[in-house]
């Protein structure tokens, strides 16, 4: 039980999937957002595969950075939409250095702008 539970916590829901993507793809696109336990697809009685899968990841700390990264990305020519498994809001405090950012249902809120941004653009990490 306690294992289903956090298997709970660490997948995200994908749907608007193309009928092309396949599971090898969600596994590379996602392995960017953190280190995967397994990607499945669904699929009808007759084995044909529906718009929607599942992506677990090894840690629950990977969920709001994935969604938050990949939500809306275009796959194969139609925009992906990412959630927590249950549709419930997964609630994850993220501390740096000097500063608190909260991540709410996949929706950033209240972080500097160079928080979101890579290390290499950022004004602090710039050489003279």
């Amino acid at each position: 039980m306690l294992d289903t539970q956090y298997e709970k916590e660490r997948t995200v829901f994908v749907g608007n999937l193309c009928a092309s993507v396949t599971e090898e793809i969600l596994f590379e696109l996602f392995l960017q957002a953190g280190p995967l336990k397994k990607v499945a697809i669904a699929r009808d009685k007759e084995g044909q595969q529906k718009s929607y899968g599942f992506v677990c990841f090894k840690h629950r700390e990977s969920v709001p950075y994935a969604i938050a990264l990949l939500d809306g990305i275009w796959l194969y020519g139609q925009p992906i939409r990412l959630k927590h498994r249950y549709g419930g809001s997964l609630r994850l405090q993220t501390h740096t250095l000097d500063f608190a950012c909260v991540v709410d249902g996949g929706q950033w809120g209240g972080c500097p702008e160079t928080f979101l941004a890579p290390l290499c653009c950022r004004e602090s990490w710039r050489r003279t």
